[in-house]
């Protein structure tokens, strides 16, 4: 498909440049606010285009070099590319929109945002599991537009002491006898305590159990007590395994 150059009006909560061309919306991942990029559209739709981003012409004062070794294609999180403030200056604007567009509401007053650190912030997470054709389990985020898993070892916006856990994590489920019936690892960091919640599709063996138990027993910290809890069904099913 031919490629096109286009000037970048806006970003959106995902972290695609927006444009217009010939009066249809195009959004280019990638691309910031102010930049002039060379694009290639990969997918049509009635109301909008998406577009890769192939080169940039014009660069952004605001644009960084992400330090996250899985950003671009790790779907966690799209505007590491963008300086800080700036990515909070982003969600406080698509907020803003959505309330005129959707609740037609208009703010009288807008207060600064609260912002926290930039890294190691997210103390909510839903980990996806995947065993590969070779036997290898991953533990990750899903790639960005794909339902593929991410390979990764590190997330740098968990704790450390979870982002620590990918690794061993995958190699954990890798060795339970229904690694391939556990979908979903999820992370709950609170001030006490961090739980792991392993979604699980089918009855754990007695082997599998205590595999659990020495993973926890070997990881949990006195600074950063782990628990483990298991959910076979909805939110209701959800109980702590280990340590009771």
């Amino acid at each position: 498909m031919a490629t096109f150059t286009v000037n970048i009006e806006s970003v959106d909560y995902e972290g695609n440049g927006v444009a217009r061309i010939d009066g249809k919306t195009v959004f280019i991942a990638g691309a910031i606010s102010g930049e002039e990029v060379t694009g290639e559209i990969f997918k049509r739709k009635a109301r909008y285009d998406r577009a890769r981003l192939i080169s940039i012409i014009k660069p952004s004062p605001l644009r960084v070099k992400p330090p996250c070794p899985n950003f671009g294609v790790c779907g966690g999180c799209s505007v590491q590319h963008i300086e800080f403030s700036h990515q909070v200056a982003i969600k406080q604007q698509v907020l803003v929109d959505n309330l005129e567009r959707i609740a037609k509401v208009t703010a009288d007053t807008l207060l600064p945002p609260l912002m926290g650190q930039p890294w190691a912030y997210r103390d909510r997470a839903r980990l996806t599991c995947l065993v590969t054709g070779s036997g290898k389990a991953l533990v990750g985020f899903k790639e960005r537009a794909t339902n593929r898993v991410t390979a990764m070892q590190e997330c740098l916006v968990l704790p450390a002491h979870v982002s620590l856990l990918i690794g061993p994590l995958g190699e954990l489920i890798g060795s339970l006898s229904i690694a391939k019936r556990i979908p979903q690892v999820e992370v709950a960091v609170g001030t006490r305590v961090t739980v792991l919640l392993l979604r699980i599709l089918d009855q754990l063996s007695e082997v599998d159990g205590e595999l659990l138990k020495t993973f926890i027993e070997h990881h949990s910290t006195s600074a950063h007590p782990l628990q483990l809890w298991l959910q076979s069904r909805g939110p209701e099913s959800a109980y702590p395994f280990y340590p009771q």
